[in-house]
């Protein structure tokens, strides 16, 4: 695991610590947010629960009473239904994001490794060592592992080809981007329980004629979703928790 970790994620080991303030101070207000939303449903449930018990049933109800239930069952399901679609809305624009800085990324790797390998006409194990120390120095600026395949799908370098020494990762190329006619192409790929993105582009030389494939790996940070759904939630929630008290309160 530990080799998996240094191998895909090239993130910053230590944060800014501007930007963790900023981050632990969205979480405990969203904590917060989260904690007056549960009591508030609670009660609201509780209260619900006492009146039908009290009244035999919604429909001994007076009409009054009647009419605040069901404005409030409105209220709080339209609050819920539109805090899960905003949170999914948010995973979902992030990982598209991701996405597609990690094809902007392929191809800038593809267009560097062009021009370095522009004369040759195809690639074999014997430059394997060369193209090795190319791809990890390339790995570096990039920010992210990179590998080649030849043409026929079996790995000739790595910016990291201990992965592959080891017995972590095949080396063989995924069947579905060798397979695929699309140009540059992103799928999840997994190690064990653990899932990540992939990118997967020809590697032209300079005559554009096809020499292997390049792939790279990224993981998709957990801790910067988690930063961007709490600044998210933390400028929601407050106006929604208004809203709804205001619309309880007009209903009562």
């Amino acid at each position: 695991n530990n080799v998996a970790g240094q191998s895909f994620s090239f993130q910053d080991l230590f944060e800014d610590e501007d930007d963790m303030s900023v981050m632990r101070a969205n979480a405990m207000r969203v904590r917060a947010y989260y904690l007056i939303c549960v009591l508030l449903i609670i009660l609201i449930l509780i209260w619900g629960i006492v009146g039908l018990v009290r009244h035999h049933g919604f429909a001994n109800m007076r009409l009054r009473t009647r009419f605040m239930y069901v404005i409030m069952t409105c209220v709080l399901a339209c609050f819920i239904y539109v805090f899960a679609l905003s949170v999914r809305y948010l995973r979902t624009n992030y990982e598209q994001r991701q996405h597609e800085a990690l094809q902007t990324k392929c191809h800038s790797i593809q267009v560097y490794l062009q021009n370095l390998y522009y004369w040759d006409m195809s690639l074999s194990p014997a430059n394997q060592s060369g193209l090795n120390i190319d791809l990890r120095d390339l790995s570096y600026s990039a920010g992210s592992d990179i590998l080649v395949y030849d043409n026929t799908g079996r790995l000739v370098g790595s910016s990291t080809p201990g992965l592959f020494t080891n017995g972590i990762l095949s080396t063989r190329i995924s069947p579905k981007p060798f397979f695929s006619d699309d140009h540059t192409m992103v799928q999840y790929e997994r190690i064990g329980d653990i899932r990540y993105l992939c990118a997967y582009t020809p590697f032209y030389n300079g005559a554009m004629v096809q020499i292997g494939y390049i792939a790279v790996p990224f993981f998709v940070s957990g801790l910067e979703l988690m930063r961007e759904t709490d600044a998210f939630l933390a400028r929601l929630l407050p106006p929604y928790l208004i809203v709804v008290i205001l619309a309880l309160l007009a209903s009562y």
